[in-house]
């Protein structure tokens, strides 16, 4: 699984690797602080996309993928999650986001948690 942060990482993170058959689930787990002050990349990238309007402009996606026999990366599904909701609402994202496939099929979901976001409020 990969995620991606309003374009503020060059590369965007990676989970490792899980291994599974057919039908078994993967339980991943993995924790990142990013710095969110003014002036800091990720920042100003919120605010960019609080002033454009888009919901979208303030998601972080939740890629899940696999590896296919050739060796390449195939995105199964994505999971959304918007920083914009999360301020407006004034409280931490604490719950499942459902993971949809490109043709928005629910192919499975994802506990995700997103804390401290309360300063973009003010």
């Amino acid at each position: 699984m990969w995620r991606y942060m309003l374009g503020s990482e060059r590369v965007p993170r990676r989970t490792p690797a899980a291994k599974l058959g057919r039908g078994e689930v993967a339980m991943l787990s993995f924790e990142k602080r990013y710095e969110a002050g003014p002036e800091s990349k990720l920042g100003k990238a919120f605010e960019a996309a609080q002033q454009s309007g888009e919901k979208e402009d303030s998601e972080v996606h939740l890629n899940v993928q696999t590896t296919n026999i050739e060796g390449m990366d195939v995105v199964l599904g994505t999971a959304a999650c918007s920083l914009a909701e999360i301020v407006q609402q004034n409280k931490d994202h604490d719950g499942v986001l459902e993971v949809l496939s490109s043709n928005g099929v629910l192919i499975g979901s994802l506990e995700c948690r997103v804390a401290a976001l309360s300063a973009f409020g003010k």
